[in-house]
């Protein structure tokens, strides 16, 4: 599984890979991400934890999916 959190904000995206680190997870990748028809431009930070295990880290604005 992998989790996909998009921000539109590099410090959001930086802040959030780093906490995630600092509980000893993971971080997949940060990348920026060109916009499309049907998402916005941002930034993405990939992790295979699951949203629920880190809710509380995740900014209300982003974009998050899952698989």
């Amino acid at each position: 599984m992998t989790t996909r959190i998009v921000l539109r904000d590099h410090g959001e995206a930086v802040r959030l890979a780093d906490a995630l680190r600092d509980r000893g997870d993971e971080v997949a990748l940060i990348t920026q991400r060109d916009g499309g028809e049907d998402q916005p431009a941002g930034y993405l930070v990939a992790t295979p934890v699951a949203r629920l295990q880190i809710a509380q880290l995740i900014p209300a604005a982003a974009e998050v999916t899952e698989d």
